[in-house]
């Protein structure tokens, strides 16, 4: 368990927002952005609504709740 007490830093993060390939044969942008920001140095977390090796899938309501939950977290929404 973590524990974040009053005025304590919190977590910062962003949420990698914006379009997602459809199928296998299009380049997600995202492991760009996440290399650019690697090499900035951010050391948040940084939630990435896309699977970590392309697969697709039809549980549709899990992954709206995740995306959900996430945006809600996040610091930034990018």
């Amino acid at each position: 368990m973590k524990i974040v007490h009053a005025l304590q830093p919190l977590e910062v993060s962003i949420f990698l927002a914006g379009p997602t390939p459809r199928d296998e044969r299009t380049p997600s942008w995202r492991p760009e952005a996440i290399d650019l920001l690697r090499a900035i140095g951010f050391g948040g977390t940084v939630y990435v609504p896309e699977h970590e090796n392309w697969a697709a899938h039809d549980n549709y309501d899990a992954q709206i709740t995740w995306e959900i939950e996430a945006l809600n977290k996040a610091t930034v929404v990018a």
